[in-house]
């Protein structure tokens, strides 16, 4: 029997491996002088996790996880693990569980590892991936976008990749409230032409 690998997957090659580095590197050699340090976070986690920080009714959540029920005969209980989707919700869990609060000054971490969705596969997008992430903890919002766009920046000099940069906002906590109230009163008169996902999303 010949095998082949699982669907969604890719094989990194000796010369993929070389040029995967290459940027990941780069991308340490610049988030390190800024002061992050790195971590390892699972590749397991409590579908809950998700569910709390993601939201119950996102894509990711429904749709695109790729879950392991594991059951324990001797309790009779159930627990749902999942592969980790993302890392920012797995980095906020081992910042509150380990203390970092307490332990380590400038609170400000990165991660590079493998990701997993279950979504339909197509060109440059697969089903695992690999995603390198940087997360800062404590420091005001304005100066952190600042630092983290700047970072950005210097990745893609560093790379020799040209892109336009386009700065979006979604609004304060204050203004986005309103935001979110007006934007459900538009939806309400159209709610009839939404799909069954949508009109959910709307009333919740």
């Amino acid at each position: 029997m010949k095998f082949r690998k699982v669907r969604g997957v890719k094989d990194i090659l000796p010369e993929e491996v070389e040029k995967m580095n290459f940027v990941v590197n780069n991308c340490r050699q610049i988030v390190e002088s800024y002061g992050f340090k790195e971590v390892i976070l699972p590749v397991l986690e409590r579908i809950e996790l998700y569910q709390h920080s993601i939201g119950e009714t996102t894509d990711i959540v429904e749709k695109q996880m790729f879950k392991i029920v594991s059951r324990n005969p001797a309790e009779e209980q159930t627990e749902t693990i999942v592969l980790r989707p993302e890392g920012t919700a797995g980095i906020v869990r081992m910042f509150v569980e380990n203390n970092f609060k307490d332990k380590y000054p400038l609170k400000r971490f990165y991660y590079f590892g493998p990701m997993f969705r279950y979504e339909r596969p197509q060109k440059g997008r697969y089903r695992e991936f690999h995603q390198f992430g940087i997360e800062i903890f404590g420091e005001p919002a304005p100066s952190s976008d600042f630092l983290l766009i700047k970072i950005v920046n210097s990745v893609f000099e560093k790379l020799k990749i040209k892109v336009d940069l386009e700065i979006n906002s979604i609004g304060c906590k204050n203004c986005r409230k309103n935001y979110v109230v007006e934007l459900k009163e538009e939806l309400e008169k159209i709610k009839g032409s939404l799909c069954d996902v949508c009109k959910n999303r709307v009333e919740k």
